[in-house]
């Protein structure tokens, strides 16, 4: 699929890419990450709205070619703002310095062992003619380190596909290597099995995958109890649901805050349910970062079956007040969920099948309202 935010000039096989250090040519393109915000985000602390792409590519060095991974950062509009002249974009310039190079550059300076060199790296401003002029762009290049990557978007059948005494060598190169790496307060978010390479030869065990980090714990010691089959992401993804989702009973705060009890907990209204909807239909950009580290994860089926309900019940609620301003509410919040599942269906079968149907509600307003109306009468069919 075409990049909607990178020009083929920028990343297509053969482009040369001057950095501080060398010349990089791109052999292939790996993958596209988007983290544009909306209007809504903007209330909040963020990062700022970006897109990346994930490269791979070679240089020549002294002793013959070197591979690398590249990683180009891009400062992009915030949404609904992609229109506008140039000089009103370049009023959302920030500077901004990817994590993924901050703890790189910290452990190679470190001189890990165990995690992939900093190999190369570039600051710089978009000019004029960029999507955000004057706004960031960053390129990071880190080395390919040699091994068996242990795990996928789905599951580690790699790495129970190794031997039995192998298994349990990879286990022990991660019990003397995690604290390590904790200690030094830089760990790859989520932690899973492709998170780890295996070096079979040299009994390596490395930890990449940097996009996404968490804070390590500086006085870290050995605890199994901790890596065992807790899934952090199934524990975000129902963070996000309790967060959007406050169907069953409205009690203006968390049910794992420690205050809760202080509130009476009355029936949660027709405008709250409304408003919540509009809030789960809005969870991208906001928790982005969560759901793309949630994808492999029991959480992506979890957040689609809520999303999925709460474009539904948007479009309930335009038929029983079918005024324009809700009928253009419906649409804008049932065009986040479609777009929310788009992200989560490459791992859901929920996600794919839900982003079938509410991919349904982007018609026109006649045609729309007899798909919800159908679905209506197909779940008192169901009863």
């Amino acid at each position: 699929m075409p990049s909607r935010w990178f020009a083929q000039s920028e990343v297509a096989p053969g482009t040369i890419i001057q950095l501080r250090k060398a010349r990089w040519v791109i052999r292939e393109v790996a993958s596209e990450h988007c983290f544009q915000l909306n209007p809504d985000d903007l209330r909040d602390k963020h990062d700022p709205s970006l897109a990346c792409t994930r490269l791979v590519c070679e240089t020549h060095g002294p002793d013959g070619p070197v591979q690398g991974h590249m990683r180009y950062y891009k400062q992009i509009p915030i949404e609904g703002t992609e229109a506008e002249p140039p000089t009103t974009r370049a009023e959302q310039t920030e500077s901004f310095c990817p994590i993924e190079l901050k703890h790189l550059r910290a452990l190679t300076q470190k001189g890990s062992t165990i995690t992939p060199r900093l190999l190369d790296s570039k600051e710089d401003k978009q000019d004029n003619t960029g999507f955000v002029p004057g706004g960031f762009v960053t390129w990071v290049v880190w080395e390919v380190v040699p091994g068996l990557q242990l795990g996928n978007d789905v599951g580690s059948a790699p790495f129970w596909g190794l031997s039995p005494d192998e298994r349990d060598a990879v286990r022990q190169a991660f019990k003397e290597s995690i604290c390590k790496l904790e200690i030094w307060g830089h760990l790859p978010y989520p932690e899973h099995a492709k998170n780890l390479v295996w070096g079979s030869t040299t009994g390596s065990l490395y930890y990449v995958g940097f996009l996404l980090t968490c804070k390590g714990d500086l006085r870290a010691v050995w605890s199994p109890a901790k890596w065992a089959a807790c899934n952090k992401n199934d524990i975000w993804g129902l963070r996000i649901i309790v967060l959007y989702r406050p169907y069953v009973r409205y009690i203006r705060c968390l049910l794992f805050s420690s205050s809760w009890r202080n509130y009476d907990a009355g029936p949660t209204s027709f405008e709250q349910c409304k408003h919540h909807d509009r809030r789960t239909c809005s969870i991208l950009p906001r928790y982005s970062k969560n759901l793309l580290a949630a994808q492999s994860a029991h959480a992506a089926a979890y957040i689609a079956i809520q999303d999925f309900t709460a474009g539904v019940t948007l479009g309930m609620m335009a038929l029983s007040d079918p005024g324009p301003g809700t009928i253009l509410d419906t649409k804008r919040g049932v065009a986040k969920s479609i777009a929310l599942q788009r992200t989560l269906a490459a791992s859901s079968v929920v996600s794919s099948q839900t982003f079938t149907f509410t991919s349904r509600y982007e018609q026109p307003k006649s045609e729309k309202h007899l798909a919800i109306r159908q679905f209506s009468a197909n779940i008192s069919n169901d009863q």
